[in-house]
């Protein structure tokens, strides 16, 4: 296939793969991260194009698109242009954002219940069978979206042909600190490797660095939580602590962003994909605790404390109203946060641009006004993309982050606030749209690595499923006051058979739906095919040339594997193996090509092949 770009003629390879190739190379041999922190060198980026980007916005940057609930993501178009790690977060984010679309009428149905439930008192028996049966909604449809991800994945993988990542020679880390030793794979080549000692100390000091910081954080917040436990919600809420309480988690999130990207350096991963699952990794184990802390806390600690439960105008005391009230105003603000945020990188780009053109004009003064000064003055577009931002692995992560997060508060707390769902709902689409107006206006292009799939996300999601089936049937058996006077016993029945459905459910999702759904099979059968063909069509060619030489040449294993391609013999009758490689080793006179049988069978080979390509 040729793609065609600004060249007429086309080429083999898009633009993307010229780009990874190119900086592929570029760091087998430098750390250019490490040359811009020493000033060798200013910036090193991808350019954009004007054709693709206009394209991109049309299509797909424009806010307007906040309104349009189909949130078909143009994965393929942005696989060709960014890369598929990129491409796989929108094509995740765009999936959820539609099973969040399909779970949203169910959720507003069930808090039109509970408020219904509460002006006509139809007692909380009734309430507690609502939260029960929207609990078994939340964990069918949690299990269901994310099986038939695992699916539109696997199926996107495979059409887009990425090989595994720890055999991409284009995904290795500039950063990757080694010594150049003789490969495991191939002994005539060589190699970065890294000590496995030490690469295990690493990863286990950082380990414990970001158990400590959980350790800090947690008590942090638990002193904060505990300072409000009597005042927070006593008359009413009082929004300033929440408001607080959120910008403190957002800025605990903006100080370990920082520490988790040095201590994954630490490790020193040899991939980007490697790099990016450890990242992911130490940043949900931190986030998890920063953000899930306070509502654990108020959900399975709170009713034991002194003050009990907090006091809510109009409801009295009530641990599972606070959550409702509280986990939506997290989420709105989260919303804001992520708004101001683009809002801001803009105003940081076009301050920047605007600086370096005031210092320009300065440089400039004492020329004549003319056009050849306006033209100086004036920034080309090359030169706009670097003041930009960035939208590197940790950038992606910290993205993919935030909306893992508000998935969680779904997973683990839905059950009893169903209204979380409408809140994050909003929180995904602002973020859907929100990411693809800074990739299309006001961020460089990052680096288009390969990935097979979203990485530890899969797993990330899937504990926060099996820990929100726990987590539910413990609110349940512990704030539903039909359990309050039943046996401890009885409570713990309860706990175990919800989470026995739960598990039950997800196992049986497993089977019902299958990582690989008919339209992946077809496709992997008709490559395969293809691949058969021209495996051998390639085997007859080599075949024809074998025949047209005066010699055939055995392959000597023992020696050419054991020796560099210099040192391998020459084989001719001298040689001690000449007389036991039979026919292979004689010299025959070369055979009439037109009478041959296989001759005929290679032409057919060539138009069956021909055929399958058309």
């Amino acid at each position: 296939r040729t793609f065609h770009g600004t060249d007429p003629e086309g080429s083999i390879a898009r633009g993307r793969d010229r780009i990874a190739i190119v900086l592929g190379e570029l760091m087998k041999e430098f750390d250019v991260d490490e040359a811009e922190q020493l000033g060798f060198i200013v910036d090193t980026y991808p350019v954009h194009t004007k054709s693709g980007l206009r394209v991109l916005r049309r299509m797909w940057g424009q806010f307007s698109l906040i309104l349009d609930w189909t949130f078909l993501q143009p994965v393929h178009v942005l696989d060709h242009y960014f890369g598929a790690r990129v491409a796989y977060f929108f094509a995740w984010t765009g999936f959820y954002c539609k099973a969040l679309l399909a779970l949203l009428p169910l959720a507003l149905l069930c808090v039109a219940f509970l408020l219904l439930s509460v002006y006509f008192e139809w007692g909380r028996a009734t309430v507690a069978l609502a939260e029960a049966v929207f609990g078994i909604v939340v964990v069918v449809w949690a299990a269901s979206a994310a099986r038939m991800w695992q699916r539109e994945q696997v199926y996107l993988i495979e059409s887009w042909c990425y090989i595994n990542d720890d055999q991409d020679t284009m995904n290795l880390r500039a950063r990757f600190r080694g010594e150049w030793m003789e490969s495991s794979l191939n002994a005539n080549d060589k190699e970065k490797l890294y000590p496995e000692e030490w690469a295990r100390f690493w990863r286990y000091t950082s380990g414990i660095a970001t158990f400590l910081c959980c350790v800090i954080n947690f008590t942090f917040l638990y002193v904060w939580t505990a300072l409000f436990e009597t005042g927070i919600y006593a008359e009413g809420v009082n929004y300033f602590a929440i408001v607080a309480l959120a910008v403190q988690i957002k800025g605990f999130e903006i100080v370990f962003g920082m520490v988790a990207n040095f201590l994954t350096d630490l490790e020193n991963h040899k991939t980007q994909s490697q790099h990016a699952n450890a990242l992911i990794w130490k940043s949900f184990t931190f986030q998890f605790v920063n953000y899930y802390s306070p509502f654990f806390y108020l959900m399975l600690l709170r009713k034991f404390t002194a003050g009990g439960c907090p006091r809510v105008i109009g409801v009295g005391q009530s641990c599972v109203v606070a959550l409702q009230i509280e986990l939506g105003l997290t989420l709105l603000l989260l919303s804001v946060f992520r708004i101001i945020e683009v809002g801001g990188f803009s105003w940081y780009a076009k301050l920047q641009l605007e600086e370096e053109k005031k210092k320009m004009a300065d440089y400039l003064e004492n020329e004549e006004p003319g056009s050849a000064r306006e033209a100086q003055l004036t920034h080309a577009f090359m030169e706009k993309q670097a003041k930009y931002s960035e939208f590197h692995v940790s950038q992606q992560v910290e993205t993919h982050l935030q909306l893992v997060i508000s998935l969680g508060f779904i997973l683990l707390f839905g059950s009893v606030a169903p209204i979380v769902v409408v809140f994050a709902f909003v929180f995904f689409n602002c973020q859907l749209r929100a990411s693809a107006w800074l990739l299309t206006h006001v961020c460089k292009r990052p680096p288009p690595w390969g990935s097979r799939g979203v990485g530890a996300w899969r797993e990330v999601v899937y504990f926060l499923m099996v820990l929100g089936i726990f987590v539910s049937g413990l609110i349940i058996v512990i704030h539903d006051e039909v359990l309050q006077d039943v046996p401890m016993v009885t409570r713990v029945t309860c706990c175990l058979l919800w989470c026995a459905a739960g598990l039950s459910v997800l196992g049986l999702s497993t089977f019902m739906l299958p990582e690989e759904d008919g339209q992946t099979a077809l496709m992997k059968r008709r490559r395969g095919y293809v691949d058969g063909r021209l495996r051998d069509l390639f085997d007859v060619h080599k075949a024809k040339s074998m025949r047209r030489s005066t010699v055939r040449i055995p392959v000597l294993s023992n020696e050419i594997t054991s020796a560099q391609f210099s040192q391998v013999p020459v084989l001719d009758e001298s040689h001690p193996d000449w007389d036991t490689v039979g026919r292979r080793g004689k010299r025959e006179e070369p055979r009439d090509l037109e009478e041959d049988p296989a001759e005929e069978r290679a032409e057919e080979l060539e138009d069956g092949v021909s055929g399958v390509l058309e």
